[in-house]
C-alpha cells in the first residue's frame, strides 16, 4: 500500500509540474488547447491508475524504479524517450500557446483525445494482465519472469509500445494543436522502434519460452505489418 500511495503521489506531482511548465512556456493562461490537454491527460492517467490498481496492483510498485539488471542501452533509450516526450509539450506550448508558428483547427483536439483514449486502453489492458510490465528492459529473474500470452499479448508482442508509438505520438501534437510538435513525436517513435527491436532480441535470447511465443505471435507492434 505504501508503494502504491508513493507512486500515485509521484504521478500527481509529475503531472502538475509538467502542466505548470507548459503554461509558463505558453506565456498565457487562456490557452484552450493547453487546458484540453490538461483535462484529457488528468482524466486518462486517473482512469489508468484506478484500473491497474484494481487489476494488477503489483505493477504499480514494480514500476517505481529501474530493477536490477536493466540493460545499459535501455537506460540511454529511456532518457531519449523522456526528452522527446517532454519535447512534445515544450514545442507544443511554444508553437500553439505563444508564437503560433503553425495552427490547427480546434476539432483536431477531439481526434487527439480519441487516439489518446485508444492508446490508454491498449496500454492499460497490457498492464492489467502482465505482472512484468516494468519501466525498463531486463530479465526479471527476481520476479520469476515468464512469457505472458493473455489479453493483447495474444495478438502483438509489445502492446505497451504500440500504444505509445502510434497513439501518444500522434495524439499529443493534435491535443496541443501544434504541427511542429510532430518533430519530437517522430523522435519518440524512432526511439520506441529501436527499443522494441532490442528488447525483443533480448527476450528471444534470454527468456525461456519467448522464442516459441514469438513464432506463434508473429507481430511486435502492428498486426499484419510489423
Amino acid at each position: 500500500m505504501a508503494a502504491t500511495v508513493a507512486r500515485i503521489i509521484t504521478v500527481i506531482v509529475g503531472l502538475a509540474a509538467s502542466f505548470a511548465g507548459m503554461f509558463y512556456l505558453a506565456g498565457r493562461i487562456d490557452w484552450t488547447q493547453g487546458w484540453i490537454f490538461v483535462v484529457v491527460l488528468t482524466v486518462g492517467q486517473s482512469l489508468n491508475g484506478i484500473y491497474v490498481l484494481l487489476k494488477n496492483p503489483e505493477v504499480i510498485a514494480a514500476r517505481r524504479r529501474p530493477g536490477e539488471g536493466t540493460k545499459a542501452w535501455d537506460k540511454v533509450l529511456l532518457s531519449l524517450f523522456g526528452l522527446a516526450y517532454v519535447g512534445i509539450m515544450v514545442v507544443g506550448a511554444l508553437d500553439s500557446g505563444r508564437y503560433a508558428w503553425s495552427s490547427m483547427p480546434l476539432w483536431t483536439c477531439g481526434v487527439g483525445a480519441g487516439l489518446y483514449a485508444l492508446n490508454l486502453a491498449l496500454a492499460s489492458w497490457a498492464m492489467g494482465v502482465n505482472r512484468h510490465f516494468e519501466k525498463t528492459a531486463r530479465i526479471q529473474s527476481d520476479r520469476n519472469h515468464a512469457v505472458v500470452e493473455a489479453g493483447p499479448y495474444r495478438y502483438i508482442r509489445h502492446p505497451g509500445y504500440a500504444g505509445a508509438a502510434f497513439g501518444w505520438s500522434v495524439a499529443g501534437p493534435l491535443l496541443l494543436g501544434s504541427w511542429w510538435a510532430f518533430v519530437p513525436a517522430g523522435v519518440m517513435v524512432l526511439v520506441l522502434a529501436i527499443r522494441t527491436a532490442l528488447e525483443d532480441r533480448m527476450l528471444r535470447r534470454e527468456l525461456d519460452g519467448y522464442a516459441e511465443y514469438a513464432a506463434r505471435v508473429r507481430y511486435q507492434i502492428v498486426p499484419g505489418i510489423w
